[in-house]
């Protein structure tokens, strides 16, 4: 991670990963705005649409400086692996396994 990133995140505090997060992925090109409720032990990834979607989160495990969650969406098992830069988690979504091809990208930021 680069000093200012590394600064920014140690200045923000350590990641709370328990709450409501929005922002987007971006899979393929195309842009999906989506929101996780991330709980204790689990959560849910919702797509905001006209009708919105949600799906269970299958694994949520944080990590030092981020988190690594996953999803299963029809047969598609999606990992999403991200980095807590102080302001927003920013990371990678991984197809099938979490060091599986790469499909996207992703960035949330905490609502509450």
């Amino acid at each position: 991670m680069p000093k200012a990133a590394s600064a920014a995140a140690a200045a923000a505090g350590p990641l709370k990963l328990e709450g409501i997060w929005s922002g987007s992925e971006s899979d393929g090109g195309v842009v999906k705005y989506i929101t996780v409720t991330f709980g204790k032990t689990g959560g849910t990834l919702t797509y905001e649409r006209a009708l919105t979607m949600s799906v269970p989160l299958e694994a949520v495990e944080p990590q030092r400086q981020g988190v690594r969650f996953s999803l299963k969406s029809g047969s598609r098992v999606a990992w999403y692996l991200g980095k807590w830069d102080g302001t927003k988690l920013r990371g990678t979504i991984q197809s099938d396994t979490p060091g599986g091809p790469q499909a996207g990208t992703f960035e949330l930021e905490r609502k509450r």
